[in-house]
């Protein structure tokens, strides 16, 4: 594996036996969360095409979500489905997990999921039962494709105890 410099200080994995080939182009720049060529008329060129070549209906994929691993081994052609399914948890998820949130009219944990058509979704008391909840699903529904985005603790209350507590503290 070797690296090839970006703009803003950044780098982007390729192969070694890629290396030569991609950097002999020139400049590489970060544009949307991936390395990037740019061309004439405001275009650019994704170094992942370059790696793994553009195929007729099918997207291309990083697996473990970087757009910046353009290592063969880190890339796989996917249906646009199944690239939706590969995506982070949103900006605004304060759960710290995809597809958890907190349900404050039913004052519980809310796991979701959804395959199209069907949509799964059922309400925990414990945090850690909906992760596992949504996790069970990923797996069942999404397979190799589900993203598999590190946990990180919620930024507010895990459980309904803690909850109830930081609502006496502000009502009070």
């Amino acid at each position: 594996m070797k690296l090839i410099p970006l703009n803003h200080g950044l780098f982007a994995k390729v192969d070694d036996n890629q290396f030569e080939r991609i950097a002999k182009l020139g400049k590489w720049i970060f544009q949307q969360g991936y390395a990037a060529k740019s061309l004439p008329e405001g275009r650019f060129l994704r170094m992942h095409h370059l790696v793994l070549a553009p195929k007729d209906g099918f997207l291309i994929d990083h697996i473990d979500g970087d757009g910046f691993n353009n290592q063969r081994k880190n890339l796989r052609y996917v249906t646009r489905s199944e690239h939706s399914i590969n995506t982070r948890k949103r900006r605004d998820n304060t759960s710290g997990v995809k597809g958890v949130s907190w349900a404050a009219s039913s004052r519980t944990w809310y796991a979701q999921i959804k395959r199209h058509p069907i949509y799964w979704h059922k309400n925990f008391f414990k945090f850690e039962d909906a992760v596992a909840q949504r996790r069970e699903w990923e797996q069942q529904l999404h397979g190799e494709f589900r993203c598999k985005n590190q946990e990180r603790p919620p930024t507010f209350c895990r459980t309904l105890a803690q909850l109830k507590k930081r609502l006496r503290r502000t009502a009070g």
